[in-house]
């Protein structure tokens, strides 16, 4: 495991002021010298915000992605989990399965968010609109025990977890002095605080919410006012984009930590293209290839079968290229992933009595394919038999989609940034 060293280093918190008119960012006097706050680095932006690093150095050689502009294995944690109903984390390196996250430093309770279910699900929604280009599931249901996923937490303040924050934090993610991967990782949008600026503006606490996911991921800050990367103002909904920008807050900067003495990731920003490298591209996603999207059948049970709990599904994929992995949901919950075959998978053993969806998903470098059948759990059932056969399903129809879905397995992290984002655009 790695190992927590108590070095400061770096992250970008954003504060401003005050709104006018809840519209417009208000550009006030610039302060002459920045406050003082135990633990973070704080400077005056040009525009009137506050912005504060610090970083959380932990065990150099764990880093999971290599450089920009090398091959670059996809991230493994790309079920992204928004949770909306609090969460009680300790410190330790990040690992969302176990709520432990390298921003704590003691336990710390981050409140459930009391939003209206519309309002949630405009959220919901428009976060699975930003990622949908991309090879990841984005749900509000919690992902199976043991499946590992990137958390977004909605709820309370950054004093929350930061207890010397300064005021006006929206948000906070882990972020790599090497613009790298962070599997596991969980980052917060402090939605007690955005309210008071943003009101019931849920499209900007999305925008947020994508930012701080985007950075576990490696993306930085860009200068492109209609990507969610941006600090700058945008008149519209934001969307990730490609092509190259520069990256930075207020002027252009080479990409990375180097106002604070790391060496620049990469000399400016694709955000589709590296979320795309790292992520995988969903079908239609923008790859541009001519790689076929994989076929796959569940093989055992079949459409309507009873089963018992634990029953045991197979499955036969194939592609024209090869199969990056299978996974199994069950109930629209991730339960496993299987990276060879032959596939099978074991199904809860918790589950009760009574209907159930069975989805299988496969996955090649570039897209998906889904199929779905519905079972009867009963408890005391006949095992299901294995399939004696190759590929093949049911003797009934099954639902085959595109669709999105996620996996992965956490390494190490190399240096670790914070980067919060305070409330510093606004749209019409």
């Amino acid at each position: 495991m790695p190992t927590l060293l108590t070095k400061l280093s770096l992250t970008t918190a954003l504060v401003v002021p005050s709104l006018a008119q809840a519209e417009t960012r208000v550009t006030s006097p610039r302060p002459e010298q920045a406050p003082a706050v135990a633990g973070l680095d704080i400077t005056v932006n040009p525009r009137g915000y506050l912005t504060a690093r610090q970083a959380l150095v932990v065990d150099p050689g764990t880093t999971v992605a290599p450089p920009d502009g090398q091959p670059t294995a996809l991230m493994a944690s790309r079920y992204i989990y928004l949770n909306k109903n609090g969460v009680t984390l300790t410190p330790g390196n990040n690992n969302s399965g176990n709520n432990r996250s390298t921003l704590v430093n003691g336990t710390s309770s981050v409140p459930a968010w009391n939003v209206s279910a519309t309002g949630w699900q405009q959220v919901v929604g428009c976060v699975q609109e930003l990622f949908a280009p991309f090879a990841v599931t984005v749900s509000d249901q919690a992902p199976a025990a043991g499946v590992r996923h990137l958390e977004a937490v909605f709820g309370g303040t950054a004093q929350d977890v930061i207890p010397d924050a300064p005021q006006g934090v929206l948000g906070v993610s882990p972020f790599t002095t090497d613009c790298n991967i962070i599997e596991d990782s969980i980052v917060f949008t402090f939605t007690t605080s955005a309210v008071q600026y943003l009101g019931n503006d849920y499209r900007e606490i999305c925008e947020i919410a994508a930012q701080e996911i985007a950075h576990s991921v490696g993306l930085d800050h860009v200068l492109n006012a209609s990507d969610p990367m941006t600090y700058l103002t945008y008149n519209g909904n934001r969307s990730f984009k490609s092509g190259a920008v520069q990256c930075g807050e207020d002027t252009p900067r080479q990409c990375g930590l180097v106002n604070q003495g790391f060496p620049a990731c990469r000399a400016n920003q694709d955000s589709v293209g590296l979320l795309g490298a790292r992520l995988g591209l969903a079908p239609g996603g923008g790859g541009g290839g001519t790689d076929l999207p994989p076929t796959i059948a569940i093989t055992s049970p079949g459409n309507d079968d009873v089963v018992p709990p634990g029953f045991t599904v197979y499955a036969d994929a194939d592609d024209d290229t090869a199969v990056v992995r299978v996974e199994l949901f069950v109930d629209g919950a991730l339960v496993a992933t299987d990276t060879s075959a032959p596939y099978q998978f074991d199904a809860p053993d918790s589950l009760v009595d009574g209907d159930h969806e069975v989805q299988v998903v496969a996955f090649d470098a570039a897209g998906e394919s889904t199929t779905t059948i519905n079972v009867q759990v009963q408890a005391g059932a006949d095992p299901i038999d294995p399939p004696t056969g190759g590929g093949g399903g049911s003797s009934d129809p099954q639902t085959i989609t595109g669709g999105c879905s996620s996996s992965g397995h956490p390494a190490g992290v190399g240096l670790l940034g914070l980067a919060l984002i305070g409330l510093i655009r606004r749209r019409r």
